[in-house]
């Protein structure tokens, strides 16, 4: 076998196994939004069929069957998610050997089964994950019962909602654990088998590299074609990651990733390039990412990455340098920033995976502070309860420092929370 032979059959073989991993996450969250659709349809169901007046002894009885209906969804959830984890590890292991091996390199009867502890242990946390989806369900269904019974809200209205508490929100958390987890197990499985692979003697390479996603984090499209040795982390809006959904990186970074990282035998010559250039349709959809490319918002791409991927050279320094001029304004571009792996970026993972009525409540409490220190600073006797402690500059660093720089956090955090509701909202990644 020549080695451009080797080498197609290397890509071949690797492609094989995206497309492979990419009708996996696809088919995992259709199954699991079908589970959804009929527990909202059998729900509906029960609550119809039930008696016109509702006396608080009929109560428990709803509840019950609830219960019951939600308790079934989150197990055949757990189910459908438990199956394509164990699919996902395979498939991540495969995404090394079965390249290799369709170049030439067999590592079959060479190195040892992956110790099965870390799958399980991600199983067991998806489970738990993917069961809260219906119990946070249930718990709002019952309480839509509750105000039935008190005569509060007619029973029409609480059939209607059954919807909104098992789609919308439901729904994206639901397929938002299906894609984080079990692209974690595939990435956790592909980096356990590099590892194993480079213990054989088989010296490996790997390479970042992005979604393609109609809205990516912009850190993580800088970092495509970022090829570092087997051992060392990427460096992504300037934060070290082994690799994509790496456990150990901030939820920031892992949370809908959809990169994917690229094993590369170190010395095979044209395994593919390591760069995938922007497609203008990439660029035209994030003007952004566009003007960090194109140079005209801080350093351009080929600057930045002696032309193999941002960060892929010149390390910290540059790919910090890119990460700040992707931020653009934080005020205004708050969520966009902390997704990026920027400021704010706790704050964000805090509140991601929270149901929705704890976020409003959230931008409620938060705006409700703005307002107090908006108050304080027109009137600051009002917080400075007894202003003859505090001389001038004191009180001149609360009205023009200390205030209106809490102001400006505070309204980055009700930015970064309505962030969250508007990708629910419209169903982005």
């Amino acid at each position: 076998m020549t080695d451009a032979e080797r080498d197609r059959e290397y890509r071949k073989a690797q492609n094989a196994i995206l497309k492979r991993r990419a009708a996996l996450l696809k088919q995992t969250a259709a199954e699991v939004v079908d589970l959804l659709k009929r527990a909202s349809r059998d729900i509906k169901l029960v609550l119809a069929d039930s008696p016109t007046e509702y006396q608080a002894w009929y109560l428990p009885q709803l509840q019950a069957e609830i219960d019951r209906v939600t308790a079934l969804l989150g197990n055949q959830s757990a189910s459908v998610l438990t199956g394509a984890a164990d699919e996902a590890w395979s498939l991540g292991q495969a995404f090394v050997t079965e390249p290799l091996a369709a170049g030439g390199l067999s590592l079959v009867g060479r190195i040892p089964l992956l110790d099965p502890r870390q799958l399980l242990a991600m199983r067991s946390f998806m489970v738990d994950r993917i069961k809260d989806v219906s119990a946070v369900a249930a718990s709002a269904i019952k309480s839509e019962l509750g105000m039935v019974v008190i005569g509060a809200r007619p029973i029409s209205d609480a059939i209607g909602n059954v919807q909104k508490h098992l789609g919308g929100a439901s729904r994206t958390r639901a397929t938002t654990i299906v894609r984080t987890e079990v692209s974690r197990v595939f990435g956790v499985a592909a980096n356990e088998r590099i590892q194993q692979a480079v213990a054989d003697g088989v010296e490996m390479d790997k390479v970042w590299r992005r979604s393609g996603k109609l809205h990516p984090r912009v850190s993580h499209a800088l970092a495509d074609g970022q090829r570092v040795a087997y051992d060392q982390p990427f460096l992504v809006g300037g934060v070290a990651i082994m690799y994509p959904h790496d456990p150990a990186a901030p939820a920031s970074h892992t949370i809908n990733c959809g990169c994917v990282m690229i094993p590369r035998p170190r010395g095979w010559a044209s395994t593919k390039p390591d760069h995938k250039p922007f497609t203008e349709d990439e660029l035209r959809r994030n003007p952004k990412l566009r003007a960090i490319v194109e140079g005209k918002d801080g350093p351009t791409l080929r600057e930045l990455s002696g032309g193999a991927g941002v960060a892929g050279t010149v390390g910290k320094k540059a790919a910090g340098a890119a990460i700040k001029a992707a931020s653009g304004s934080v005020a205004t571009e708050a969520y966009t920033v902390a997704k990026a792996g920027g400021a704010h970026a706790g704050y964000l993972s805090n509140y991601y995976d929270l149901p929705d009525h704890l976020i409003q409540k959230a931008i409620r409490s938060t705006e409700k502070q703005i307002a107090n220190h908006e108050a304080w600073i027109a009137n600051p006797a009002t917080k400075l309860k007894d202003l003859s402690k505090f001389d001038a500059e004191q009180v001149r660093r609360y009205v023009d420092d200390k205030w209106p720089a809490d102001i400006k956090r505070q309204r980055e955090h009700v930015s970064i929370l309505e962030g969250i509701l508007k990708e629910r909202e419209h169903g982005k990644d």
